[in-house]
């Protein structure tokens, strides 16, 4: 069987263009052998006026004949947006074209062009290296299978490096003095990991990026039908037990999609511009709903719509909000200041890992610490676990209908986790909040195993 060596150019100008290109360049990695791809970058278009293009050029061999490969090409090009009206308005989402098949040039114009030449000119062209790539010794292979296995099992090795830093961290003696200082040194560092890993993330987000879709719309009414379905049953429910169970499930549906989403998004392939969307809307959602049903699930004195509003705006928007402004502003006035930071395209993650051992380390210390009966742990758990995959389960289901399961299931199944607390702890039952540290474990783990899909696809 004959194998071709092929050279692709890739571009984007509509949408979130460089999620779009790596998506690319991910699904040409995952049948290519021998795979190698360029930096992203950004060109301007040829031939006529529009907004600039992300690109950028990949190469890999294959037993695939170019008439087929042309034919994924175009068939992938179609399955992600470009359709016959994004080919009437000039929109390309994604634009992937064989330029060079065994070193014969197949698009001399691209050929000739600087959206290829810059990609092209970043490539190996010692061909012996190309065409052999398991020929090319490694003289530190222990290390490098090392880092390959960090990086692929980043989150659940946070996850037990939270949980072992955790129990090593309280179990040192000498290190007691020091509590009170961890605590706040952990209020600080864990919003700055946020706020950078936003930051970087929102840099490759255009405003013009960011726009409803059909499955926010359904996304949005089943969360606040099922926050308002459980407040109406809660009125109805005197039994204490229930109740805190029942809250538990309610604080696990009611809450907002995680500020990292679009982090973990990214990272699936999926567009981190449509769950950002998404995750303003449903915080201001919750925003407006919650002062008007919380009171009529958990009742207080005192507790009126406007200064709960406040709270909850106060709580949820900054994070999300000034990380995405400042990285407007970097994008308008200093573009080249943007260029270089959208390199580091896979420090987000990193960074969102690293703040994951942290909140794990913290939800560790609070279900230890816990003085809630261990039946209503038992209870609690079993409900969040349940809440997990089935807003998982329902946002594939919805988001799939609109070609964006990833998005989708993001949206309803990743959850600010650290705001489920908070809500327990100020507007119902305190044991609530434990609900938010449980589910904070199973939406990771559900995280760190689509993630491992993801890399086999």
């Amino acid at each position: 069987m004959s194998v071709t060596e092929y050279v692709f150019s890739l571009g984007s100008d509509w949408g979130n263009r460089a999620e779009a290109v790596k998506s690319a360049l991910d699904w040409l990695s995952s049948f290519l052998e021998g795979f190698e791809c360029s930096d992203i970058y950004e060109t301007p278009p040829v031939g006529h006026k529009g907004s600039n293009y992300i690109n950028a050029v990949a190469k890999g061999n294959s037993a695939i004949e170019p008439r087929e490969m042309e034919r994924m090409c175009k068939q992938y090009e179609l399955e992600h947006g470009r359709d016959t009206d994004a080919r009437k308005e000039k929109r390309v989402p994604i634009d992937i074209d064989i330029v060079v098949a065994n070193g014969k040039v197949l698009r001399k114009k691209d050929y000739a062009c600087d959206f290829f030449k810059i990609g092209y000119s970043q490539l190996p062209h010692e061909r012996h290296h190309f065409m052999r790539p398991n020929l090319h010794i490694h003289s530190h292979v222990p290390i490098k299978g090392i880092m390959t296995f960090i990086k692929n099992w980043t989150l659940p090795l946070a996850i037990i490096m939270g949980i072992a830093a955790y129990f090593l961290y309280v179990n040192i003696p000498w290190l007691d003095s020091t509590h009170a200082a961890a605590n706040r040194i952990v209020g600080i560092v864990q919003p700055l990991l946020i706020f950078g890993m936003l930051f970087l993330t929102f840099l490759s987000i255009g405003p013009k990026d960011l726009r409803l879709t059909k499955w926010h719309l359904w996304n949005v009414l089943i969360q606040i039908g099922l926050f308002g379905g459980f407040a109406y049953v809660l009125t109805l429910m005197e039994n204490e037990g229930w109740r805190i169970i029942l809250e538990s499930c309610m604080l696990c549906l009611l809450c907002p999609t995680a500020t990292a989403a679009a982090v973990v998004t990214r990272k699936l392939g999926g567009s981190a511009a449509d769950i950002t969307a998404y995750t303003m809307l449903i915080n201001l959602a919750i925003a407006v709903t919650a002062p008007a049903l919380l009171p009529i699930a958990h009742p207080h004195e005192g507790m009126t719509f406007l200064p709960t509003f406040l709270m909850i705006i106060g709580k949820v928007f900054p994070l999300l909000i000034c990380p995405l402004l400042l990285a407007w502003g970097i994008r308008a006035f200093i573009p080249k200041l943007q260029k270089f930071l959208i390199q580091f395209k896979d420090l987000p993650f990193y960074m969102w890992a690293v703040a994951l051992s942290i909140a794990i380390a913290v939800t560790v210390k609070a279900i230890v610490h816990s003085s809630v009966p261990a039946i209503y742990l038992i209870g609690i758990m079993i409900v969040t676990i349940v809440c997990c995959v089935l807003q998982f389960f329902l946002g594939k289901l919805i988001g799939g209908k609109y070609g964006q399961t990833i998005e989708g299931g993001q949206s309803l199944g990743q959850k600010n986790t650290v705001f489920i607390i908070w809500l327990g702890y100020t507007f119902l039952s305190p044991v609530t909040a434990v609900a938010g540290g449980f589910y904070s474990i199973w939406h990771n783990i559900f995280n760190s195993y689509q993630l491992y899909r993801h890399r086999k696809k």
